[in-house]
């Protein structure tokens, strides 16, 4: 019986729960992939902790603090997104939005960087578009991202 318990208990922590199941789930991510990329693009996601996130940011654009989200092409019909949420929850007040929502966010500039969005005003209303397309609230504060 212990055994069981426990091993309910391991599985209870690895699925999403709350907000996070239901605002940024796969269906969604899929969703928005479709809808920036295409339905043939590639897609791998993942949410890293602020330790690989902080190595993730320092092999790549060599500043030591962990991104909030980086995005890599790999080919150009594939590519990969990597959100750390511990950064986005401290930093969605600032974007006036709700930490479910700004992951939402983040995920979609991840998404333009694929499609080859500089940052910039043109990223920001496409961002912004891209919200309202799927029903969410937008802050229209300008700021960078990463």
């Amino acid at each position: 019986m212990r055994k069981q318990a426990k091993q309910q208990k391991k599985v209870g922590r690895t699925r999403p729960s709350g907000p996070e199941r239901t605002l940024f789930s796969a269906v969604l991510r899929e969703a928005l992939k479709d809808f920036v990329l295409g339905k043939k693009y590639e897609l791998s996601f993942a949410f890293l902790g602020p330790t690989k996130m902080t190595e993730v940011t320092w092999q790549t654009k060599k500043k030591r603090k962990p991104s909030n989200v980086l995005s890599f092409p790999l080919s150009d019909t594939s590519g990969e997104i990597l959100i750390c949420k511990s950064t986005a929850n401290k930093e969605a007040k600032l974007y006036g939005m709700s930490k479910e929502t700004f992951v939402v966010y983040l995920f979609i500039h991840g998404l333009l960087h694929l499609k080859g969005y500089p940052h910039g005003a043109t990223m920001e209303s496409e961002e912004r578009r891209v919200m309202r397309r799927f029903g969410l609230r937008t802050n229209e504060q300008s700021s960078n991202r990463n």
